[in-house]
């Protein structure tokens, strides 16, 4: 079979059947059929990371795909949001920079950067003028507004402010 079939398969397993293990051997199935297939082994990188939380494979796979694929800025900015998970805050900001170097106008990159810049170096202005800028390239996006109203809390401690803002969000979202 060939390595996007399987990939199909994986994706179906892991958004429709909600059967990871299954959807993790098909892969790897795609990996066998097309050994370092960037698309594939970012897949499996997801997968480890968001479902299995096996944060070593994923941070092996993550590694992978970036020096394979050193513009794939979604890479980046999940090796980041792991790295963030385990409180590598210094490995999260080196990938956080090349993601937003790649895609500069992400909200969800530049709202994690925001949050890097606040854990890393208690910078709360730097991470406010990060997540002012996210924000107003994303002003009707609910889940870009919830992780503003994050930044906020953690920049600047003030909880009335957030929870505003996460208000708005919970307003804008399409389930409220």
């Amino acid at each position: 079979a060939c390595s996007s079939a399987l990939m199909h398969r994986g994706h179906l397993f892991e958004c429709v059947g909600r059967d990871m293990e299954e959807a993790e051997d098909a892969y790897l199935d795609a990996l066998r059929a097309a050994p370092g297939d960037v698309p594939a082994t970012y897949a499996l990188a997801r997968l480890k990371h968001e479902k299995s939380n096996d944060f070593a494979g994923a941070e092996t796979l993550y590694a992978e795909v970036v020096t394979s694929a050193p513009g794939h800025s979604a890479a980046w900015y999940d090796r980041a949001r792991l790295a963030i998970e385990r409180g590598r805050y210094a490995d999260a900001e080196g990938c956080i920079k090349k993601a937003a170097k790649i895609s500069p106008a992400d909200p969800q990159i530049l709202l994690s950067w925001a949050q890097v810049r606040q854990l890393q170096h208690d910078d709360g202005e730097g991470a406010m003028r990060l997540a002012e800028k996210a924000r107003a390239l994303s002003p009707q996006e609910p889940l870009a507004l919830a992780a503003y109203a994050h930044v906020v809390l953690l920049a600047t401690q003030n909880l009335t402010a957030a929870r505003e803002v996460y208000r708005e969000a919970v307003a804008l979202s399409p389930h409220s």
